[in-house]
């Protein structure tokens, strides 16, 4: 058996590296509008994103997620965390419920970046000292950091697939 080898110049590399770039995106976007036919699905970093029209619980959303295939958003990089579509405040798949200030994923993996506002989270005890209850869901405003709420509040949520 003979060995092949090929050699490439840089510009060759950058050409082939474009052209797997431009394939990823199109794979992605297919997959989106294929396998979920596109309604209220968006696409961004090769995953799918819906953002709900209605507000619930964070448990409501959860659920609807879970009928849709899919899961609360796990925002685990930069980029995640500035997907295009936010216009109002939603829940995203973290929460501390099992274990009071240990924030977990919604698919059991650790928080490894964090984006949280500041003095939050705060599980309740506003800046004035009062505590407004127990807060174990965290929500994404349109465009800030995120913020812990008690997880009956309503707002719309946000599912990844």
């Amino acid at each position: 058996m003979s060995n092949i080898s090929y050699e490439y110049d840089d510009e060759s590399l950058v050409e082939m590296c474009f052209c797997l770039q431009i394939f990823l995106v199109v794979s992605c976007q297919l997959f989106c509008t294929m396998e979920i036919f596109g309604f209220g699905w968006r696409m961004s970093f090769c995953s799918c994103y819906f953002f709900s029209s209605t507000a619930g619980p964070w448990e409501a959303g959860r659920n609807d997620c879970k009928n849709r295939d899919a899961d609360l958003v796990v925002i685990d990089s930069t980029e995640e965390q500035f997907i295009q579509g936010f216009k109002d405040y939603y829940w995203i798949g973290l929460t501390d419920r099992v274990n009071e200030g240990t924030w977990k994923w919604v698919d059991g993996s650790p928080v490894t970046l964090t984006f949280w506002d500041k003095g939050e989270p705060n599980n309740g005890m506003g800046s004035n000292g009062v505590n407004h209850g127990e807060e174990d869901c965290a929500e994404k405003p349109a465009k800030g950091k995120w913020n812990d709420l008690s997880c009956n509040t309503l707002r719309r949520w946000i599912c990844e697939k």
